[in-house]
């Protein structure tokens, strides 16, 4: 299962823009768990992102 949390900037690149969160905005890491991954996002990249994953979801309900 996934985990989720935010914080501020480690500097890290955000998986959306491809740019550097700065240490004073905020981050939202988003952890895949076993799966082995990890997401990095300034808020506002992340609220698109998750914006997609409901509207990706609804577009796979309404197919199959």
């Amino acid at each position: 299962m996934s985990r989720m949390w935010g914080s501020y900037g480690s500097g890290a690149l955000c998986a959306l823009c491809n740019r550097t969160i700065g240490r004073k905005e905020i981050e939202y890491e988003v952890d895949g768990g076993e799966r082995e991954w990890t997401l990095r996002f300034h808020l506002v990249c992340h609220a698109v992102w998750q914006a997609e994953c409901i509207r990706a979801g609804r577009a796979r309900a309404d197919a199959g």
